[in-house]
């Protein structure tokens, strides 16, 4: 090793040898201008084409994140043995193809045989986009490295025909920080790539491939177009406009490198390695130590290649975050490579500088391996983030090392190449260090260590034998990566049971069968489990939206609430004080006290005294009903619920507010559903009243800070989330007698001695299942129908509907709101009005544009939770606060099919969806106003609602205000001023004392109506509405 130094050094601190003869004829000043001409046109293209070249070999990782594996039906040693193939594709190629650049150097030159390698390579990448199954997956892999052999060495060879020797550890570096930067790059590229999921029908790795595939290519023809020749031939083929070598600088070129080594001439052309030299360079054993530490390094950072976005996903992370996450390792490894290739010029002592590295890699890893089972999340990823950084500090050094060490350029290039072989081979080794069947020893994983909300659906291995799945799940599914150790592909593997959904009852069901000593396999189209749970967090960060189902009852719902207590979840009751609103067909609305039963509350203002009746009558009967324990009569389902509450003499208010309990419930009209559906879906439910109550004894009962999803999400943590299998759409099940076999869409299969379809009724006629359901079933299935439900979730900074003394519920015949809730969870400062628009309105309303969608919503429950007299309307509605919205359309719900399935607007969203509709929608929505101008505007409508708060009912008010507009506002526009300023006048903010404001308002309205008196007189009409209007101050408050 001493001899190596020596050797090393003295080809360092030594000057280059003078060739006798040639003497420099330039100013040190004009020989670094024509250095900087190299160094802004070949340096940085070949640290382009390094940059694709490890994108192309790194996207793998990303795509694993994507669902590539189970699409393509191959698990984690497949996709180790084809990372192996891929190496050796460059280790077979990798000295022939030096050995041609070599020979033909004369004939093509290093840019055209670098560049149709860059093109080459670039379209191997894009073509995996249509990789099917297993072979085609290791013979792109296996072409992948054949295309890319050579790549490097011959890079770094034309590097040293353009430096001298001084003058080239510095550019090898660089050049090498193309790889880091394309290792940093990869999974920053592919956390926004993946998110093209589902377009134009191609899933998120298939455009990771094809993106970055393409770019690869363009790369190449940017070799071919903008890379100098030779130095001998220095201009690029498009040189117009671009980098030009005068003749002098490339005299200076040429013969600066003749002097530094007279093997130079001609650069990369004109030269032969003959095979004795070969040989000569393989068996000079002073060049293997330095092959050897790299082939012992690379072989421990070659998982890490392919598995660092997966492991981080495996920690608690979702597929975005895991390869943005990623990418901050391989951006510090750029940081660390540089700091020793600095210290290596900055020394001239190569050999201190590489064995510094490889020690402070050595202790990462060290401590790796000792903290990692001790430790969180954020703190596991701090361990493997060092690790990648240090992983590779040492090899720019290591390759300037050996060049410099090499005589003649023949030499240089066999050894650059053998060099490259030996960190191949590493790579090549070390892909099979990380096996599906290692042995997990994360024994003190728990489920609070991932959090619940991500499930990676990738890198999933089937074990080799029944029952492996128990131990896994025990285990907690991870192999020494913290990996999921399954990859839903083997036909070999039998599970006890295979469930499809992964919905609560599908969870439910692998639950309990893993209670009962089963192995299990649960397969889910989404890339999510919860089913029709579904929570997101909102970007404000005070809490989440529950896009899905959001009430629970812990009183009555009892294996939930078994689960509440288990997980620790926080709940909020809903509020059950205030005003509610109902809007009549006719758009006309009403108030009414919020009840536990909304039509107990209601006043002869909506119905009469024999409606009332018949709607309780009808609806007592259906609760009668439902609350039998027998199923509902046949010839019930052969009528719909509008024909039978018809048949029970409902009039024609009772059919419209049942009409309304259908589109609320299931999103169709009574008249698209059957009568023993509703009964039945009631039944089921406790009864009408318990599935409409908003107290202890209904459904609608509480919510949860966190989501309702958490339940799902719980669940699937308990089963192991190496027994879920995401992002698997089901196409087929087939029934052997002996065992049943799963089929996906993508022809990946799951042996089980049982199945359990947990989907709902209508998704299965997307299911060809053979042999076919009984008849009853297939009856039940063709029948089923699924309904326009649509939920939007209007977010506040206040509940300004609480201000004005309203619950937040209102009702709706108009719609498009059918129904709305106040969902705030004070304790977060989330305030929200969830609106439900469903049935016909919800199919109406989905036509329309994203943004005519959300003016429709917005106004409706401004207008119904504000106020609006008649045609007379306040200020306010010119006032509008912009709300956040969160939005479900779910005409098809999901199964097998991938899409968006909500859509978000804020604030800062102004632009309309359609370029045509983006003025008229600015004009026609006045969303825009700020903070402090809703706040004054709100106080005035309070203060207006606290001055009208004795009027009897608005028919009252609607009327005399539009006989005094009608009659006044343009024959007399002054008396219709002053009576809306007089109206004003009657304005009382309130106040502490509530004696005090009664008294205040009294006082003010008694001036008001002596001003009205005598601003009417001679009109008795109007007068007679002032009773009404302004009731005389000895009015009791208890009767206004």
């Amino acid at each position: 090793m001493s001899e190596l130094k020596q050797e090393s050094l003295q080809s360092i601190d030594s000057p280059g040898q003078v060739t006798p003869g040639i003497e420099p004829d330039w100013t040190h000043h004009e020989e670094i201008r024509a250095r900087r001409k190299i160094d802004s046109s070949v340096l940085p293209l070949l640290y382009l084409g390094l940059l694709v070249f490890q994108l192309d070999r790194m996207n793998l990782a990303s795509a694993l994140t994507g669902g590539f594996a189970k699409d393509i039906g191959v698990n984690q040693d497949t996709i180790n043995l084809g990372n192996q193939l891929m190496f050796l594709g460059i280790v077979i190629l990798e000295i022939p193809s030096n050995m041609l650049l070599q020979k033909f150097g004369n004939q093509i030159g290093p840019r055209k045989y670098i560049s149709s390698q860059v093109i080459l390579f670039g379209f191997v990448a894009t073509m995996q986009v249509f990789l099917v199954d297993r072979k085609g997956f290791l013979a792109s892999r296996m072409m992948l490295g054949l295309a890319e052999a050579g790549y490097i060495p011959g890079a770094c060879y034309t590097l040293s025909t353009w430096y001298t020797k001084k003058e080239l550890a510095k550019r090898i570096a660089i050049f090498f920080f193309g790889m880091f930067s394309g290792n940093a790059l990869s999974p920053i590229l592919a956390s926004g790539i993946l998110k093209l999921e589902g377009e134009r029908g191609l899933r998120g790795w298939q455009w990771l491939f094809l993106v970055e595939g393409v770019f690869t290519i363009f790369v190449g023809l940017s070799l071919l177009f903008l890379l100098p020749g030779s130095p001998d031939t220095p201009d690029p083929l498009l040189s117009p406009g671009l980098i030009r070598f005068k003749g002098s600088e490339k005299n200076i070129i040429q013969r600066r490198l003749e002097i530094d080594d007279k093997e130079k001439r001609g650069g990369a052309q004109g030269m032969r390695i003959p095979p004795k030299l070969v040989w000569k360079t393989v068996l000079h054993w002073k060049r293997w130590p330095h092959f050897l530490s790299s082939f012992a390094v690379f072989s421990t950072w070659s998982p890490l290649t392919t598995y660092t976005p997966t492991i981080i996903m495996n920690l608690g992370f979702n597929r975005i975050q895991a390869n943005a996450l990623a990418a901050v390792g391989a951006s510090l490894a750029l940081v660390v490579v540089f700091i020793f290739a600095y210290i290596s010029d900055k020394t001239n002592k190569r050999g201190f500088s590489v064995i510094g590295a490889q020690f402070c890699y050595l202790i990462v890893l060290v401590v790796a391996r000792t903290a990692h089972p001790h430790v969180g999340k954020w703190s596991r990823w701090g361990l493997w983030t060092a690790v990648n950084s240090f992983a590779v500090g040492y090899h720019p050094v290591n390759n300037s090392w050996v060049q410099l060490n090499c005589r003649e350029p023949g030499e240089r290039s066999i050894s650059i190449a053998m060099w490259v072989m030996l960190s191949i081979s590493g790579l090549m080794v070390g892909t099979q260090y990380y096996r599906g069947n290692d042995t997990p020893f994360l024994s003190d994983v728990t489920p609070e260590d991932v959090e619940p909300r991500f499930f990676a659906p990738i890198s999933e291995e089937v074990d080799d034998h029944a029952g492996a799945g128990k131990r896994h799940a025990a285990m907690g599914g991870k192999n020494r990566l913290g990996l999921s150790t399954r990859v839903a592909t083997d036909t070999q593997t039998m599970f006890d049971v295979v469930i499809v959904g992964a919905g609560l009852s599908g969870l439910q069901a692998a639950y309990s069968a893993q209670q009962a000593g089963l192995s299990v396999a649960v397969v889910e189209a989404r890339d999510r489990v919860g089913g029709k749970t579904w929570s997101v967090p909102l970007a404000s960060g005070r809490g989440v939206a529950d896009l899905g189902a959001a009430w629970i009852n812990e009183n009555t719902q009892t294996r939930m609430a078994k689960y509440v207590k288990k997980f620790k979840l926080p709940t909020v009751a809903q509020r059950l004080v205030g005003t509610a609103v109902m809007q009549l067909a006719d758009s006309s609305r009403v108030e009414f006290p919020f009840g536990i039963i909304p039509e107990s509350s209601f006043s002869s203002v909506q119905f009469s005294v024999e409606e009332k009746e018949n709607l309780e009558k009808i609806r007592d009967h259906i609760q009668a009903v439902s609350l039998k324990r027998e199923a509902p009569r046949r010839e019930d389902d052969e009528i719909s619920l509008d024909q039978y509450v018809r048949s029970l003499g409902a009039l024609s208010k009772t059919v419209e507010m049942i009409n309304l309990w259908a589109r609320v419930m299931h999103g169709v009209d009574s008249s698209q559903e059957s009568a023993a559906f509703f009964i039945d879906y009631c039944r089921r439910n406790g009864g009408l009243f318990s599935i409409r109550a908003d107290d202890q004894t209904g459904g609608n009962y509480q919510r949860f800070h966190g989501g309702t999803q958490q339940i799902a999400n719980g669940i699937a943590n308990l089963i192991g989330e190496s027994n879920i299998h995401l992002s698997t759409p089901v196409a087929a099940i087939e029934n052997h007698q002996t065992h049943v076999v799963v089929i996906t869409s993508r022809n990946q299969r799951f042996l089980g001695r049982k199945a359990i379809i947990s989907v709902p009724s209508a998704m299965l006629r997307d299911l060809n299942i053979s042999p076919l359901l009984p008849q009853r079933v297939r009856e039940v299935t063709d029948s089923s129908k699924l309904g326009h439900y649509n939920k939007v979730i209007l977010y506040y900074d206040r509940p300004w509907w609480r201000d004005l003394g309203f619950n937040g519920f209102f009702m709706s015949y108009k719609g498009p709101v059918c129904v709305a809730r106040d969902t705030s969870v004070d304790e977060t400062q989330s305030f929200a009005l969830t609106c439900f628009v469903n049935g016909k309105f919800g199919e109406d309303w989905s036509k329309l544009y994203a943004h005519e969608r959300r003016q429709v919503v917005v106004k409706q429950s401004y207008l119904l939770l504000m106020f609006q007299f008649g045609d007379y309307q306040a200020p306010i509605h010119k006032t509008y606060p912009t709300p956040a919205i969160r939005f479900r359309r779910l005409q098809k719900p999901l199964y097998s099919l991938r899409r968006k399935e909500f859509y978000m607007m804020d604030s800062q969203d102004s632009k309309a969806d359609s370029q045509s509709a983006s003025k008229q929608a600015a004009d026609a929505t006045p969303f825009d106003l700020d903070q402090a101008g809703f706040q004054k505007s709100l106080s005035f409508v309070q203060e207006v609602r606290v001055s009208l708060a004795s009027f009897n009912s608005f028919a009252n008010i609607s009327l005399s205000l539009l006989t005094c507009q009608d009659r006044y506002q343009t024959s007399e526009p002054a008396k219709y001023s002053t009576f809306l300023s007089v109206l004003q006048e009657t304005n009382v903010t309130p106040m502490e004392s509530e004696e005090k404001w009664q008294a205040t308002r009294a006082e003010k309205q008694a001036e008001a109506r002596m001003k009205l008196a005598e601003l009417f007189k001679g009109h008795e009409d109007l007068l007679e509405k002032l009773d009404a209007f302004l009731p005389p101050p000895s009015t009791p408050a208890g009767n206004q």
